[in-house]
Parts: C-alpha cells; structure tokens; sequence
C-alpha cells in the first residue's frame, strides 16, 4: 500500500495560507499596516494606555476590591456576576483592550458603588451601564 501525500491526505483541513507573514494554520494574523502596538497573542489594538485589567493579576484585584465593598462576586475570565446576600445585582462584562467595560444592570441598587470599584482599578476604563432603569 502506498502512503498518501500529507498534503492531500484531509479535504476537509483548512488550507495553511501565507498572509504576509502570518499563518492560517497557527492563527496568526497578517501584520498591520502602520504603527501599532498589539497583544503579543493575538493582533488585537489596543487603545490607549495599557489597562491594568488585561492581566489576571488586575482582573483578581477588581474581584478583590469588589469583595472589600461587601458584593458577593463570581469571576470567569473577563466576566464577573455580582450580587449582595440577597440577590445578584449586575453582571461586569470587561472588554480592557478596547478600553470599555459594560455593566448589565439587573437591580437598581448599588451600581454606583459598583462602577466607582472598577474605576478604582482602572481610572482610564470607559464605563457603559446597561439594563433596568
């Protein structure tokens, strides 16, 4: 029996294509025109200055500082569910490489003190609250 070519062994595989550098195949994206400063990861711009809340060590102090006010606060990566002892009252949604963290109110109460914690953390981030009135 004779071995098949690697390269037309999988119809179904994604091509690896050459874009300017980069690889399809790895998921590197092509490099940018003009000068950017980028993630090392992934070629994503980042607006402004560096926000502290692109590391887990500055997403772990918001966490933190959210608990030192009294919330009750679940955390998964860039997400965080905050509730007091009675009921959950907004989800943080954090989106530091564009600058922008989105509060989903779900109660009224309590989003000051919540937005002034994230401010806290970060001074430069732009603050968005969304949901009930």
């Amino acid at each position: 029996m004779r071995a098949a070519d690697p390269a037309s062994a999988r119809s179904d595989s994604a091509p690896s294509a050459n874009l300017e550098g980069g690889s399809a195949r790895h998921g590197r994206l092509p490099a940018s025109k003009g000068p950017q400063k980028t993630l090392k990861a992934w070629a994503i711009p980042l607006v402004g200055l560096r926000s502290p809340l692109l590391s887990p060590e500055g997403r772990l102090s918001l966490l933190q500082e959210l608990r030192r006010r009294g919330f009750y606060v679940r955390m998964h990566a860039y997400e965080y569910l905050v509730g007091d002892e009675r009921e959950f009252l907004c989800i943080i949604l954090l989106e530091p490489h564009q600058g922008e963290a989105t509060v989903v109110r779900l109660r009224r109460r309590a989003v000051s003190r919540i937005v002034e914690a994230i401010k806290s953390v970060d001074p430069g981030i732009h603050i968005v609250v969304e949901g009930r009135e």
